[in-house]
């Protein structure tokens, strides 16, 4: 992925963080969404978003006056056509292009909507779709599986390098924090992914925001969780009614001093979905 490369080594304004722990349960992609989107962690048993979509909840997209998902596919996948409402999302869109196409289609919604979530499918799982469109040469060495994950990532790359260049070029995304991480870890054994087994249940973050100054490189293992509160500091928002179970990965003190356990999170969590807790908090 050279292009995500060069863009974490040229902008001073990233935050990177290479060994996210994914925090996913039942619920896959739709967990994914429910941790970045509200800071909490999926329900110990069953899937939330199945379960628990009329909920009220927290969500960095309330924070928006406009908010608008891309998804690939269909509106039923993990009852996203509930849940955007849920994360107060107001208008979905679906596109069955590759994530090249996907990244232009995101940048022209950027222009309507101060506030868009777009999810890829090219590095989906068995990652056949559009592994075609991309011409690296791989050694035999690798799975079948492993060869079209990478070639599948090679595509994304190139996605991301059409939004690269316009945060180059136009001062409205230069302006804005741009959020790249995974929704889920890659869920498959090591047969299937062969060497890349150590490092299946991690997930990259790369963050973008004229509110970082100085590249911020981390090597510490972080959780899922903590995804959420560094968005809300960096969006100045860290006055919103619900903070989240993670910790502001920008501050160091904060990741070496976390006031609650992933397990403690994981218990409070389902709680808290379980019972709505939200929908009785006074949140004005």
């Amino acid at each position: 992925m050279p292009n995500v490369c060069n863009f974490i080594n040229k902008s001073n304004n990233i935050l990177y963080v290479n060994k996210i722990k994914s925090q996913i349960k039942n619920g896959m992609s739709g967990d994914g969404q429910m941790i970045i989107q509200t800071g909490l962690l999926p329900t110990t048993q069953g899937v939330a978003c199945i379960r628990f979509p009329f909920n009220k909840y927290p969500s960095l997209s309330s924070l928006y006056t406009k908010s608008a998902g891309l998804f690939p596919g269909v509106l039923t996948t993990w009852n996203q056509y509930l849940m955007s409402p849920a994360y107060n999302i107001d208008t979905n869109f679906t596109s069955n292009d590759n994530d090249i196409l996907l990244f232009s289609k995101t940048i022209e919604l950027a222009k309507e909507y101060n506030n868009v979530m777009m999810l890829t499918a090219s590095t989906h799982l068995p990652c056949t779709r559009y592994a075609n469109k991309s011409d690296l040469e791989l050694p035999d060495t690798l799975t079948t599986t492993m060869k079209n994950y990478i070639k599948s990532s090679n595509v994304l790359d190139k996605g991301m390098k059409i939004l690269f260049d316009a945060i180059d070029t136009d001062e409205m995304l230069k302006n804005s924090t741009i959020i790249i991480t995974g929704d889920h870890h890659l869920p498959v054994d090591k047969e299937i992914i062969g060497n890349a087994y150590n490092y299946s249940e991690l997930i990259p973050l790369i963050i973008y925001s004229p509110k970082i100054k100085e590249k911020t490189i981390i090597t510490d293992t972080c959780y899922q969780m903590d995804i959420y509160p560094t968005i809300l500091h960096l969006i100045d928002c860290e006055t919103y009614y619900w903070k989240g179970f993670g910790v502001n990965l920008i501050d160091s003190t904060a990741r070496h001093n976390r006031p609650i356990t992933q397990e403690e999170a994981y218990q409070l969590s389902d709680k808290i979905i379980r019972a709505n807790y939200f929908k009785e908090l006074q949140t004005e």
